[in-house]
């Protein structure tokens, strides 16, 4: 275990939009990105990067000061050692065969773009292996890293908004690669869901994953409707948390909360209704700041991940059992 202020030696898998791209063209005032992330943190040195387009890779290390690039995995690991950890922000296709290759590396920590495979039998098997490894699979669920949603948590727990009636969460772009994210968050807020049937299905993403209505429930049979939009039309991210004491809606992809609590009516005595509610401002454009410090924790201090493979590997059998519903209310 390395001390908390050393440097830890890290590659990058990947060097798309989410590897750093997404800060290519930015103020530096938000962290989108993996690459962006671990230069905001300053403990992480970016020694190596890989990507089998050599002009991207190319353009890639220059931006980010990276010294060594790679065509493939392979390649990178027979030339570098004593790697601590490791990126995965190739196509998600990918993630399975890079996780194994990781196994026998150096890496202590390889920070995962989500699904971690898309099939959780696979992915739990992995899991098993990395702990008997010693190792840890971190997946960027990045809203668990955001502290208004651990706010948000808080207050659900605590019963300060009395007792949970219902959430309605909406999403576009494909059950796996983006309705994952919100099932993940409504878990990390409320506890585990079972589904329970899954209704209409949009082609909006891919044909292998469509976006898929659902309604599933809380282990205190609370509802949750999880409705799916067209991102052709645009991209939607909401969820509307119903409680005895208020709603509050998390808003614009969660960059920001609004709470409305219940008041008397001005008008008519003895009923309550809605107030207006206050608005907060989220971070969740520095979540990404959140989560290498995270790993910065987990590999120095033995810190635990906010999101690691378990519970990453619990939204995706979500996502496979809603599948699998709507394959037979297909059939059916």
């Amino acid at each position: 275990m390395t001390a908390d202020s050393e440097t830890l030696s890290t590659m990058i898998i990947g060097c798309g939009d989410i590897a750093g791209g997404y800060d290519e063209s930015t103020d530096g005032t938000s962290v989108l990105s993996h690459a962006g992330a671990y230069r905001a943190d300053g403990r992480f040195d970016v020694v190596a990067c890989i990507d089998p387009d050599a002009a991207r890779r190319r353009a890639f290390m220059d931006k980010w000061d990276i010294m060594s690039g790679f065509g493939d995995l392979d390649e990178c690991l027979k030339e570098q050692d004593g790697l601590d950890v490791a990126s995965i922000c190739s196509p998600t296709h990918t993630h399975e065969a890079v996780l194994t290759r990781l196994l026998a590396s150096s890496a202590q920590i390889v920070f995962c773009e989500k699904p971690m495979t898309g099939d959780p039998a696979r992915s739990e098997d992995l899991d098993k292996a990395y702990k008997a490894a010693g190792k840890s699979i971190c997946v960027n669920y990045l809203r668990r890293w955001d502290h208004e949603m651990t706010t948000l948590r808080d207050e659900l727990t605590s019963g300060d908004w009395g007792e949970l009636r219902s959430v309605t969460a909406f999403y576009a772009k494909g059950l796996f690669h983006t309705g994952s994210h919100m099932l993940d968050l409504i878990q990390f807020l409320i506890g585990p869901l079972t589904p329970q049937q899954a209704l209409r299905q949009t082609e909006d993403f891919s044909a292998e994953d469509p976006t898929i209505d659902a309604v599933l429930t809380s282990g205190n049979n609370v509802p949750i409707y999880l409705i799916g939009s067209n991102s052709r039309d645009y991209a939607r991210f909401e969820a509307e948390i119903a409680c005895a004491g208020g709603v509050i809606r998390i808003e614009d992809s969660g960059f920001r909360v609004r709470r409305r609590r219940t008041e008397e009516h001005r008008l008519f005595p003895g009923r309550t209704h809605l107030s207006e509610g206050s608005l907060t401002e989220t971070k969740l454009d520095r979540a990404l700041a959140g989560a290498v410090n995270n790993i910065h924790g987990a590999a120095t201090r033995g810190e635990a991940l906010a999101s690691d493979a378990e519970t990453a590997i619990s939204v995706e059998r979500l996502c496979q059992q809603i599948s699998e519903l709507c394959l037979v209310g297909t059939t059916s």
